[in-house]
């Protein structure tokens, strides 16, 4: 009861982080907004699509999704990011669920506290932008994996399950986000993993993983074919593949760069972009990142337990796009392991619980306390007070035009 009490206190600091003056802050649609609304007008009106080709290419299901949100609610900034205010908190759950298959109660309850207030996944659910969709749809399919490789063999139709369910979300990442794209290989180094770490669960699970690469396949075909047959719809990765492309012709530096700047951005330089960040402010503060860094410790000293192993490849495979594309540290790249950092925060905290409370029972839970607060003081102050107030943010975000529009109605 205490948990469900913690838990529903975690969703309603989560709603109201996010849609508190949602349709002032920030201070007007982006370009991206607007061509989202344009799509979903678009679909409002019949068209439908597997993948439009407008603004450097869209996968459908955010535009589709706000077209639903107007058809209910009507034309607003609001409607247009209602959908990511949901998807943070949608968010939220997956990561308790997750952490709590993965780890215990306590630390899933530490995780999305600290997702629910912390400025990374605050500022990417506020915004009319598919990027939101990415995070639930990773936490989601990370749990029903994790549920199906925890099933024994006499429920083997839960099992298979499970595993479907796995990789339906698996695959419908691919129709939310580019970033996305990357988590189906999470399959790949999962049985790397099991073959050189436990083949027994291998051996138990093997026709469920099968399972769920088959519906990965079916969900994701669809759009991989379109693409195959479309190559000229799909603009966006051209742009980025610049350090791969400086990489097969044998310059590995560009790669090694934005690679460094990826795995520094939770502690030293964040994503240089007015756009998502307060330029360049690391994810977390210096004390966070430490105790950040004790739950990637935790995990690795426990890589042969499959769950600490299925942690350490979620982490990694989603921040592979941003390692390999620029602008190195960036928070949209890198939105799949978004989660999975969560988790890791929340392991170290629970594990510096238990370290604190054998000397003092109460230093533990205070310390925690203090965390939390301090994280969400510098959350509020970085996103409603500096960050809008910011003249390349009321530039990208058409502040000034939208004051005007304000003032003549």
């Amino acid at each position: 009861r205490r948990s469900q009490i913690a838990l529903a206190a975690i969703l309603l600091a989560a709603t109201a982080l996010r849609f508190v003056a949602l349709g002032q802050v920030p201070p007007g649609p982006s370009y991206d907004e607007l061509q989202n609304a344009r799509l979903s007008e678009r679909i409002l009106s019949g068209e439908w699509a597997i993948y439009f080709s407008e603004n450097f290419g869209q996968e459908p299901l955010y535009p589709t999704l706000t077209a639903a949100a107007v058809r209910a609610i009507g034309w607003s900034v609001v409607s247009l990011r209602v959908v990511g205010a949901l998807a943070g908190i949608l968010s939220v759950i997956a990561l308790y669920l997750v952490t709590r298959q993965l780890v215990n109660r306590r630390t899933a309850l530490l995780a999305s506290t600290f997702h629910a207030i912390s400025f990374w996944p605050l500022i990417q659910t506020r915004v009319g932008l598919e990027t939101s969709l990415v995070p639930p749809l990773s936490g989601l399919a990370v749990f029903f994996l994790a549920r199906g490789l925890k099933e024994g063999q006499r429920r083997a139709r839960r099992t298979l399950l499970n595993f479907a369910s796995a990789g339906l979300f698996l695959g419908g990442q691919v129709y939310a986000y580019t970033a996305g794209r990357v988590m189906p290989s999470l399959l790949l180094g999962l049985g790397a993993y099991l073959l050189l770490f436990d083949r027994g669960l291998l051996r138990r699970h093997w026709l469920g993983l099968l399972t769920c690469c088959a519906v990965v396949i079916l969900v994701a075909g669809p759009l991989v074919l379109f693409l195959r047959a479309n190559p000229a719809a799909e603009v966006r990765l051209e742009q980025l593949a610049g350090p791969l492309t400086a990489l097969r012709q044998g310059d590995p530096l560009p790669v090694l760069r934005t690679t460094a700047g990826t795995l520094g951005m939770f502690t030293f330089r964040g994503e240089p972009q007015w756009l998502y960040n307060v330029a360049e402010r690391p994810v977390f503060d210096p004390f966070t990142s430490l105790l950040f860094y004790a739950g990637i410790l935790g995990c690795v000293a426990q890589v042969r337990n499959w769950r600490s192993g299925l942690i350490i490849l979620w982490l990694v495979v989603g921040l592979s796009p941003g390692m390999v594309s620029p602008p190195a540290a960036s928070f949209t790249h890198t939105l799949a392991a978004q989660p999975a950092v969560y988790a890791l925060l929340g392991l170290g905290v629970d594990r510096t619980w238990q370290w604190l409370s054998h000397r003092h029972a109460w230093l533990g839970p205070a310390t925690a306390s203090v965390l939390l607060t301090l994280n969400l003081a510098l959350t509020c102050r970085a996103y409603f007070v500096i960050w809008p107030e910011a003249s390349e943010v009321r530039q990208l975000y058409q502040g000034s035009v939208t004051a005007v529009a304000r003032e003549l109605d």
